[in-house]
């Protein structure tokens, strides 16, 4: 039976600059954002006064810390000062942080999610690949049943005495003996 499609476990965040979508896609890894389109609509951040798109990924660190992985995981529009976009890191870290504290129910069941997710896909993979198995059997059965023909169809002619005389191919109209270099 085919596996159906878990969704992320996702829900809403409180955070000092207005509510969040998170979705938490893996049990290391969550996705927080808000004025876009998530399935909330949630309005836009304000820090310091201006309104951001904003969308952020967390991981979780050995120590139990959530951090970014990089700076493309901290996405906000419009382009904000250094110091907004530190503001609302620390800010939304701090919230997430607190808000996921002593939850690893919601981490295990993301990371189940995923990998039945992953298992699908795989599963998924497994059937198309079956399915080119299946259809490279029958070609190869098909050509074994043309080769035995060919096959059946020698051993009748050698029943009759043999094959017929070979072709002259040569240039000359004559077939060179074994062993004999053909002059051209």
């Amino acid at each position: 039976m085919a596996r159906g499609w878990m969704d992320y476990v996702e829900g809403r965040l409180e955070t000092p600059f207005g509510p969040m979508h998170f979705a938490i896609t893996q049990g290391d890894h969550v996705s927080i954002s808000a004025g876009g389109g998530t399935s909330d609509k949630t309005p836009r951040i304000v820090v310091n006064r201006v309104p951001y798109y904003a969308h952020f990924h967390f991981f979780l660190q050995p120590d139990g810390s959530w951090a970014q992985r990089n700076y493309s995981d901290v996405h906000m529009s419009p382009e904000p000062s250094r110091v907004a976009r530190e503001k609302a890191y620390k800010g939304i870290k701090a919230a997430w942080e607190t808000f996921i504290a002593g939850d690893e129910i919601s981490l295990l069941e993301a990371e189940r999610g995923h990998l039945n997710n992953e298992i699908r896909s795989v599963e998924d993979d497994i059937e198309k690949a079956q399915k080119v198995v299946d259809d490279l059997a029958a070609k190869r059965n098909d050509l074994l049943s043309q080769e035995q023909a060919i096959e059946n169809r020698r051993k009748e002619l050698m029943k009759q005495g043999g094959y017929p005389a070979p072709r002259d191919w040569s240039p000359r109209g004559e077939v060179p003996e074994h062993g004999e270099e053909e002059e051209i």
